[in-house]
């Protein structure tokens, strides 16, 4: 659910009250575990490129994750933190001392069976590609930091 409707739903004093929190990651890696994810194992003969250039593909399949639609309020992140894919063990850790909980907790690394090789995103990617990626998340790249 956005962020806008939680904050309409519980009102001001409560959404001012919590602490609010998300996982970003870095949308070119983000992407291409997508493709794996949406292309599933019936559609594997859909290359990356066709997945994400392809107009018709595009109509058919949810192809882009507006994550930042969703822990943003009119175009500004509306959450006190925001923790990276890229660093979630640490910077889960972070929340948890921000949040005065001092037990020490440990999160699995689970992985999904989509993804059968352990690929560089970036080995994905050709110019028009990492353009079009670039253009599709550029409020997480810009608020972030993110490098291809």
């Amino acid at each position: 659910m956005p962020a806008r409707q939680v904050q309409q739903m519980v009102g001001e004093e409560i959404w001012n009250g919590y602490f609010k929190f998300t996982v970003e990651r870095n949308p070119w890696d983000r992407q291409v575990s997508l493709y794996y994810h949406r292309t599933g194992k019936r559609h594997r003969n859909i290359d990356f490129e066709t997945f994400v250039s392809s107009q018709i593909y595009r109509a058919l399949h949810v192809v882009k994750l507006n994550n930042y639609d969703i822990y943003s309020i009119n175009g500004e992140v509306a959450v006190d933190y925001v923790l990276r894919y890229e660093n979630l063990a640490e910077d889960f850790q972070k929340v948890l001392d921000i949040l005065g909980i001092e037990e020490r907790v440990t999160l699995d690394n689970f992985r999904a069976n989509w993804r059968k090789t352990r690929r560089d995103y970036r080995e994905y990617y050709n110019s028009h590609t990492r353009d079009l990626i670039a253009r599709w998340y550029r409020r997480e790249i810009e608020a972030f930091d993110y490098k291809f």
